[in-house]
């Protein structure tokens, strides 16, 4: 009779340490995961956030004359950051037109690289007459690196 108690004991220990969940159980289990989506959008709506307050801290906005400039927000899933696109288009001596882009961490507020370039005639990005690349504060001059530059660059508002 001994044994038989200390064998239903530890049974009973096994049932509950194996037990199944019931299907109240389950849903509540699934509603404390995570979904990925739902997780996006939270982290794109505090992205959103973050570059309003960002664009709201400088005067870009308040610039006036023959220059356009924008901004869009993205958050970068690789970097874990909010990362934000100052554009701006403006008009320049010769009929040339400067095209800039900087990207910001929003957070931060600081400018993780930027490019600027000039272009000749009507702008068209075959009409690049100058390029100007700066990443960490630095402007990049090697061929090579420039070359690694600019699809990371660019893949910065993507990933």
């Amino acid at each position: 009779m001994r044994n038989g108690l200390v064998v239903l004991t530890i049974l009973t220990a096994l049932g509950a340490a194996c037990r199944v969940a019931t299907p109240h159980e389950a849903s509540t289990e699934e509603a404390r995961t995570p979904d990925p989506h739902m997780e996006e959008l939270k982290y794109s709506k505090f992205c959103t956030d973050a570059a309003e307050k960002l664009w709201s801290r400088h005067d870009w906005k308040d610039q006036q004359g023959p220059q356009i400039t924008t901004y869009t927000s993205h958050y970068n899933k690789k970097l874990n950051k909010c990362l934000v696109d100052i554009h701006g288009i403006s008009s320049v001596d010769g009929g040339k037109v400067m095209e800039s882009d900087h990207i910001y961490d929003a957070l931060e507020d600081t400018v993780l690289c930027g490019r600027l370039l000039v272009k000749k005639g009507g702008g068209r990005d075959d009409d690049i007459e100058s390029i100007l690349l700066i990443k960490d504060g630095r402007t990049i001059r090697d061929k090579e690196e420039a070359a690694s530059f600019v699809p990371w660059f660019q893949s910065l508002m993507k990933d």
